[in-house]
């Protein structure tokens, strides 16, 4: 069962007052006089990650009887208590979810410290990232961009076969994600963070995802239709299936909040649980847990296999500034895949959407 002290985040206003500092110059924002704080790109969803992290981080201090409020508690940040704070994690969360809480204390530390050497905690990060996703054969674990998209829609078509309403929601939620990265493999820091009405936004005659270039990775702005074929699901969960897991008030509920992906708890999901659905979703299907980056990696594959006269928009699909980038990083394609059924597939579903209740 998971250990809620463990997992406990320390509120700014509870802080070392130099670390309330230091994190207040790092996420200032630009000014005609002044350059701004080393985080101050990163959207206000990433930051507050940022800012729980550490809390986290400070709260495990706190519960040890170490937190001195005299001192920065990135003076205690030793392998021997970084150490401590892992062995305490480990009973509680899934290696990914460490790992990812390990970065986030990392991108605060170099923020807010950016002189100071810090390659013990990168190390640290490496191994736990090695830990969570074993390097494995990608070519080995990729299934065709349809068959990604027949599991979406399988889920979304079946959910009504849950057992409690919640449990139904979920499931079409699971679905709809899994149906989107799939038709548009946005990183996932960038799936994790839609917000309605603000990168979900209606366009006659229908739906577009936006983000900033501040929010997406390679620091150009993103814009992208929502698939013709994923508007009826949208629109069901949207009037159907959000309202009722917003209406949920678990116990780690954080609040109100626009999120488009809700948990079973009404909060706004975050990366690590959707990481954790797509690889439990994949792996009850096809016997092999895919991550949400190999989507992107079937994408640019399934391109190249399925309509190589349009490889080219795979870059775009992508949000890659150049082909180069995606024929280096994604294209596992060879002649003897070339299976040609990846437009066929993903055409035939625009008529297959589940029916409004």
């Amino acid at each position: 069962m998971t250990n809620r002290r463990a997992l406990a985040t320390l509120k700014p206003a509870a802080w070392p007052a130099q670390d309330r500092l230091a994190w207040e110059r790092a996420i200032r924002p630009a000014h005609p006089l002044d350059e701004p704080g080393p985080l101050a790109h990163h959207s206000a969803a990433r930051l507050l990650e940022l800012r729980d992290g550490y809390g986290r981080w400070l709260q495990s201090l706190k519960t040890q009887g170490l937190l001195d409020l005299s001192r920065s508690g990135l003076d205690e940040l030793t392998p021997a208590r970084l150490g401590s704070f892992l062995d305490a994690l480990r009973p509680h969360l899934a290696p990914v979810s460490i790992a990812m809480y390990f970065q986030r204390l990392l991108k605060f530390a170099r923020g807010c410290r950016p002189d100071a050497d810090w390659r013990f905690l990168e190390a640290a990060v490496r191994r736990l990232m090695r830990e969570a996703e074993p390097v494995v054969d990608r070519r080995s674990l990729l299934r065709p961009s349809s068959e990604l998209l027949e599991l979406g829609f399988d889920l979304m078509r079946t959910a009504d076969l849950q057992g409690t309403a919640v449990h139904q929601s979920a499931q079409f939620r699971d679905g709809l994600i899994i149906a989107l990265v799939t038709a548009r493999p946005v990183r996932l820091g960038n799936l994790s963070s839609i917000r309605v009405g603000h990168h979900l936004v209606r366009r006659e005659p229908g739906w577009w995802l936006t983000f900033e270039a501040k929010e997406t990775k390679n620091r150009r702005p993103l814009e992208l239709p929502w698939p013709d074929y994923l508007v009826e699901p949208l629109e069901q969960y949207l009037a159907v299936h959000r309202p009722r897991l917003l209406a949920r008030k678990g116990r780690w509920n954080r609040g109100p909040h626009d999120g488009l992906w809700v948990s079973a708890h009404g909060s706004m999901m975050r990366p690590h649980q959707i990481w954790e659905l797509i690889r439990k979703r994949t792996e009850a299907k096809f016997g092999k847990a895919l991550t949400p980056h190999l989507f992107r990696h079937a994408a640019a594959t399934s391109i190249a296999i399925e309509d190589p006269e349009h490889v080219r928009m795979s870059a775009a699909i992508l949000g890659h500034s150049n082909l180069a980038t995606t024929e280096r990083y994604y294209n596992l394609a060879t002649g003897l895949e070339a299976l040609r059924r990846y437009q066929k597939t993903v055409q035939s579903h625009r008529d297959k959407s589940p029916r409004r209740r």
